[in-house]
Formats: C-alpha cells, structure tokens, sequence
C-alpha cells in the first residue's frame, strides 16, 4: 500500500490538465471531490456537476453539459491510468433512467489503487501535449486557408475506433450547416434565462484574465476598448431581451452563420446514449468514456 499524499499530488497534476479539455463556453461545469481509502483501495474520486457553473436553461445547453462533463472524466481517467493508478469506476446512474431525474451529488465514482512502478510515461506525455496545445481563438477565421498548425492535433487518434473519423465536408454540407446556425442560433439569443447564464462567462477585458469562460476577441478578433464596452452593454441580457423585440437576436445569429459558413474548420460531436462505451472526441483525439450522454450534437467555430 502506497501513501495517499503522493497519489492526492497525481490526482491534483492530472485534474490541473484535465480542466484544457474544450467545454460548452469553457464553463467547466465539474468539481471533483477527493476522499482517501484504506484496503484494497488509496483513494477515491467523485465526479460530478459544479451546478454554480452549469449553462442548463435549454434542453440543449443541458446536453452540452454532459458532453463537457464526459470529456473532463475521460481525460481525467486517461491520465491517471497513465501515470499507474488503476481506475475502478461506477456510477450511480442506471440506464434507461432520464438524466434529468438525476439527483446524485456526484455522477461518477472512480476507486484508485497506485502502482507508480507500472506507468505508461509516453501515453501520459502525448495526452498532455495535446491538451497543453489546445486553444479556443475564433478571430479572423476567413478565406480558404486550412488552420495548418492545428491540422496534426485535428486528426490525432489515441484509440482506433470505425465510428469516429475525420471528414472533409463539401462546400454544400459545410452551406447547410451554415444555414443551421442561422436558423436555430437566436433561440439561444432569445431565451432571457439561457443568455443571462450565458453572458456570465464572457470576459470583455483587453486580454483573458480567466481560466474559466471566454474572452468576447477570442469570438470576434481584435477589438478596442470603446467595441469591448459596446459589445458589453449590447450583450447584457437586459439590453437583448429589449433590443430582441426589433430583430437583434436574429441579426446576431445570421452573422454566426455567416461566420461558419466562412470558417474553415469546425467540428460536430454526435454521441448516443449508452453506458461505459460512449466514445467522445477531443479535437478528433478519440477517448473511452465512462459516462452515459444522451444522443446530442454541436457545431464548434
């Protein structure tokens, strides 16, 4: 048996990591609760919802959190494992039961026992890469050029798997998704209590001062201070449940549209609701994931 306080180090070193897996606003949606064990385990972890920094006025967003929460548990798991921590996971979640429903304080429960002469150095070392490498800047994505120094992230697989590829879709494909988010996006614009959560995770400052949420450049490029605060005022939700009566949410969403139909690479997760075998996507990077989601898919810029 191993002391606890090396393998609390591991688990707080690979949490730290696991927080640059991509989620819905970068909200970061989990909290993680760390408990030491006596025989046959060293320690255990749950994993569950942060419910202060959930974005879950819509059916949608709420899908979006479980898409995010599963993303930071299997990388979370990934590492660890690679670092000779055996992971022994359960959840309370019984299949066929409606997440909604859901009322565990935590979703996931892992039991580790610590064999630190049994790592996979190399596993834990291309995860972290890759995740260290990962940014969100949607500014100035125009024109024709691929996004180069991305590419060799973008179509990275850690794990084989025939249902997860990378696809270059037609100018027609890549029309009609432009023409889905400037369909549907205003609702997200429109609904008072989905962009009040919303709008709290925006940080209109000259540059990010937050690890959590996204700054208002990294969505439009380069912006003075006068646009910074303009965009502030227009975006408080009081201003757009106002301003929503003469068009602006709809406005707003034609001009994401646009903004896709000119992007040159996004992404669209799709992922069914099952138990222990849903797969989810990092950039293309494939991971087992130990969390059931339900049937959902977003458009990423």
């Amino acid at each position: 048996m191993t002391p606890c306080k090396p393998l609390a180090d591991l688990v707080a070193q690979c949490v730290e990591l696991a927080k640059l897996v991509p989620s819905s606003h970068n909200c970061q949606p989990w909290q993680v609760q760390w408990y030491a064990q006596s025989v046959p385990f060293d320690g255990c972890l749950q994993i569950g919802f942060n419910r202060e920094n959930m974005i879950n006025a819509l059916p949608a967003l709420q899908n979006e959190m479980w898409m995010s929460l599963a993303g930071f548990s299997t990388v979370l798991i990934n590492l660890l494992e690679s670092l000779g921590a055996k992971c022994v996971i359960s959840s309370p979640i019984v299949q066929g039961v409606h997440i909604s429903a859901c009322e565990h304080s935590y979703l996931l429960e892992v039991h580790l026992s610590y064999h630190p002469t049994q790592p996979d150095l190399a596993k834990f070392h291309h995860i972290k890469s890759l995740l260290e490498q990962r940014h969100t800047h949607r500014g100035a994505l125009r024109g024709c050029a691929k996004l180069m120094p991305q590419k060799h992230i973008l179509t990275t697989e850690l794990w084989h798997n025939p249902n997860i590829r990378w696809l270059s879709l037609d100018t027609r494909k890549h029309q009609q998704t432009a023409e889905l988010v400037s369909q549907f996006a205003s609702q997200d614009f429109k609904h008072a209590n989905a962009w009040k959560e919303t709008y709290r995770f925006i940080d209109f400052s000259k540059t990010p001062n937050s690890d959590r949420g996204f700054n208002i450049q990294q969505l439009m490029g380069p912006m003075s201070l006068f646009k910074r605060r303009f965009h502030q005022v227009l975006l408080n939700p009081i201003t757009m449940t106002l301003l929503a009566k003469f068009g602006l949410a709809e406005h707003m969403a034609k001009t994401l549209g646009e903004l896709t139909a000119h992007s040159t690479q996004y992404t669209v997760h799709s992922t069914q609701y099952t138990v222990h075998s849903t797969q989810y996507t990092v950039h293309s990077t494939q991971y087992t994931n130990y969390l059931p989601i339900p049937q959902c898919a977003t458009v990423n810029l």
